[in-house]
């Protein structure tokens, strides 16, 4: 069976999420997991016969296919048999029918569940071994995933407790947190800390008023970075749906250290969605920075709002981008003073001047003076591109103004770029205006690219593209042209 990008990708997330794949015996040799066995504590309850089998064939189920075998083979063991089925099995590699029996378990007794659980070596990293045929087609056998199923069955077991017993499954995390503080491993501590974060807030009393700064220090103090990171991200966004400027604010305090480690990359935007457009301009431009924002990236971000495509191994930074020019843009529409004096504190950087661009595009709707003084202290390099955007959102408010400032530039590669990005702006609502624009172009290539695009948007109308190019010579020439380059020699 050849395997698609598909089931390669689920066998892979499926190690990532935790999920150990049982060998097959294609697979390595005495190293493998399944072959140690487990140790023999204490004497333990028998497997009847009927339920050997089964798990022996899923034990010989393809990696690919070991989850659904395993998952299938737990549910149907009998609840009298839960215990049993536990101890046969190995706690070094039988991941998928050990969280299913623990979770099942647990609902009946969770004294004996529990017990039986942390007498088990249940490894916190364990190795996922490809050895079927589908995995050694791609070169795969032998490769390995780290995951942490232990910390993961915990998980499972405490949320399949609180079903039943939610009292009962809060008190008993608690417990775990506290009798095991300094010894309890980084997966551990993340599942029980969310379970009890999770459900204590439940718990409370609905009229006791909630403390996300206490959970949000607490969170803070988790020796585990991952953990540290996971814990914040996740209870700063529960923070924020419920006073999300409040979040901000707690945010943008932390020392610019602390923030850049929280990591919060493209879930900034998420988590304030609903913040004020600027505390959201400042998370957003402040976590760019945090990791690191390049001037090809703005590059990237420019060529995309041109049409030329995503770069996907750009894109989550891309968006960010976008979204931080949206929510200054939203703020200058709201108090374009303050959010003005923001801007020019800002350090002078790529992305500053990407920002004063944009910024200077919603001035010019409606003071183009103000929007053209804003660009005055901008480093050379960097204003071709920033003008670019002042006359891209000059175009909504006066095409022909703009056009006649632009034409007046001396700078070659400014007025080029002016003219692109307001041949752009409007080849959708005014074609013939954006065709004229066009012309201006000197660049051969970025000319004959937006002519396309425009002609390419009139393909639903072709006699109004038609009336377009009759009533300009010009335009009809360099159509001509265009039309000439694509045709090939010999063809009608």
């Amino acid at each position: 069976m050849k395997l698609t990008r598909w089931h390669l990708m689920g066998t892979l997330l499926g190690g990532a999420l935790g999920y150990v794949s049982s060998p097959s015996p294609a697979g390595p040799p005495p190293s493998h997991a399944d072959a140690l066995p487990p140790p023999a504590t204490h004497p333990q309850p028998s497997l009847p016969p009927a339920w050997k089998a089964p798990m022996a064939a899923a034990r010989q189920a393809p990696s690919s296919q070991s989850e659904t075998a395993w998952v299938k083979w737990a549910f149907a063991v009998p609840d009298a048999e839960i215990a049993a089925a536990i101890a046969s099995l190995n706690p070094f590699s039988d991941f998928h029918a050990l969280r299913v029996l623990f979770s099942r378990w647990v609902r009946l007794d969770a004294t004996a569940a529990w017990k039986a659980f942390e007498a088990l070596p249940i490894p916190e990293t364990n190795i996922t071994w490809y050895g079927d045929h589908d995995s050694e087609s791609l070169d795969l056998p032998g490769g390995t995933l780290s995951d942490n199923p232990r910390g993961l069955i915990i998980g499972r077991m405490l949320y399949s407790q609180h079903h039943t017993a939610p009292a009962a499954a809060l008190a008993y995390a608690q417990k775990m947190k506290s009798e095991r503080v300094g010894t309890i491993s980084g997966s551990e501590a993340y599942q029980i800390t969310e379970f009890i974060r999770e459900k204590g807030l439940a718990a409370t009393d609905s009229g006791s008023p909630l403390d996300p700064a206490a959970d949000l220090a607490a969170a803070i103090s988790l020796p585990d970075s991952n953990t540290k990171q996971k814990t914040l991200q996740s209870t700063l966004e529960k923070w924020a749906g419920q006073d999300a400027d409040a979040a901000a604010r707690w945010l943008l305090a932390l020392p610019e250290e602390d923030r850049a480690g929280l990591k919060l990359g493209p879930t900034a935007d998420a988590i304030f969605s609903k913040t004020a457009p600027a505390l959201r301009a400042e998370i957003l431009t402040s976590g760019l920075r945090g990791n690191g924002i390049s001037q090809e990236q703005i590059n990237l971000s420019r060529a995309i709002t041109a049409g030329n495509g995503m770069h996907p191994e750009n894109y989550d930074t891309i968006r960010q981008i976008k979204r931080s020019a949206a929510a200054l843009e939203q703020w200058a529409s709201q108090d374009p003073a303050t959010a003005q004096a923001w801007l020019a504190a800002q350090p002078e950087d790529a992305l500053k001047s990407y920002l004063s661009g944009e910024m200077a595009g919603v001035l010019s709707r409606t003071s183009p003076t103000e929007a053209i003084a804003l660009l005055n202290d901008l480093p050379d390099d960097q204003l071709p591109a920033a003008v670019a955007s002042l006359a891209s959102g000059w175009m909504q408010k006066d095409a022909a103004a703009c056009a006649a400032w632009v034409a007046k530039i001396d700078d070659p590669a400014t007025r080029e770029s002016c003219q692109q990005a307001m041949a752009r702006s409007i080849m959708s609502s005014d074609p013939a205006l954006a065709l004229r624009l066009s012309l201006q172009i000197t660049d051969e290539t970025k000319r004959q690219n937006i002519q396309q695009k425009i002609t390419d948007g009139l393909d639903w109308n072709p006699a109004g593209l038609e009336k377009i190019v009759a009533a300009d010579p010009e335009v009809q020439a360099s159509l001509k042209s265009l039309q000439e380059k694509q045709t090939p020699p010999g063809a009608p």
